[in-house]
């Protein structure tokens, strides 16, 4: 899977294994620099959006690199199938999602990626686009990817700016499809960057995020899932329930005066930490530590993880 072409993403190797799968997943793939060193018989496909997708056919049009890439599966003379997933901007909010009997999401918004994988992705924005004549920004991918087995699934962020300085928000729809499954216990991981330490003027940050606007984010699905609970407690007010127990879809009292603990279960990788090209310190590290502290601070209850080169991280 690839959430945006720029080089830093597609240059070098590293991959997603996913635990009881027996596939791997290509996030961060050597598709450039190793794209002549694979066996004829050793084909990848790249799962992405169209724009993504398009950009990488540039790459491999034979001028800047060999022409290693082909969207016909019957040709023989490629490296990469070019594969396209259709990207939703939209969000269609479930609150049936909080009984977890019931189905997750409309089975056509994932689309098969492999055996027992299905992948749903949504466009984000990733700052300004290079093109001086488009007024929309560049566009990463957040990739939802579904244990068809299990039905569950984790999140994962490419590049992406904050909702509240892009020129074109997009993150909060995917909260908003994040959020009912949080409830229902079906989405546990979210992978997240956090390309800067704090203190980092908004107009350097290039389409990244800052540990306070992590946070920011954070809130933002809080709220989100704030508001599924309470619309959940008013449709069973109104459905004349007089049982006054309250369930575990409705808010604390701790809850309604805030988002204390919104977040408790989930865990937070952070992950596309910039160097410290002083090398000084470990940038990864510090930037890890400023989110966990901001996250104590609001106590929002989520469990925050520096993603580490060679982690194995289980979840399903």
């Amino acid at each position: 899977m690839i959430t945006h072409a720029h080089l830093d993403h597609i240059r070098s190797m590293h991959s997603l294994l996913l635990p009881n799968i027996h596939t791997e997943l290509v996030y961060h793939s050597g598709l450039v620099l190793s794209a002549g060193s694979l066996p004829a018989t050793q084909k990848r496909r790249i799962a992405a959006i169209d724009s993504v997708l398009h950009n990488l056919e540039s790459v491999f049009s034979g001028h800047l690199w060999p022409k290693l890439a082909n969207w016909q599966e019957d040709e023989d003379k490629h490296t990469y199938l070019l594969t396209r997933y259709a990207s939703f901007p939209f969000h269609i909010r479930v609150i049936h999602l909080l009984t977890p009997s019931l189905p997750s999401l409309s089975q056509s918004q994932y689309q098969p990626l492999c055996p027992n994988v299905s992948i749903r992705p949504m466009l984000i924005s990733h700052g300004t686009s290079s093109d001086p004549s488009s007024s929309e920004p560049y566009e990463s991918t957040a990739f939802f990817v579904r244990n068809d087995t299990t039905s569950h699934e984790f999140l994962f962020f490419g590049d992406v700016e904050p909702d509240s300085i892009s020129i074109q928000p997009r993150t909060h729809l995917v909260w908003k499809e994040a959020a009912p499954l949080i409830l229902a216990q079906r989405l546990s991981a979210i992978f997240l960057e956090c390309s800067w330490p704090e203190g980092r003027k908004d107009e350097q940050l290039y389409g990244h995020l800052s540990p306070s606007y992590v946070v920011e984010e954070l809130e933002a699905l809080a709220d989100e899932i704030i508001a599924l609970r309470s619309d959940s407690h008013s449709n069973s007010n109104s459905s004349g329930s007089d049982s006054t127990t309250p369930t575990t879809t409705l808010l604390s009292e701790k809850e309604v005066n805030g988002r204390s603990g919104v977040l408790s279960g989930v865990t937070l990788y952070i992950i596309h930490c910039k160097a410290n090209l002083k090398g000084s310190c470990d940038q990864s590290v510090i930037i890890a530590e400023q989110v966990e502290g901001l996250v104590r601070e609001r106590n929002l209850g989520v469990e925050v993880v520096c993603v580490k080169q060679g982690m194995c991280i289980g979840m399903w």
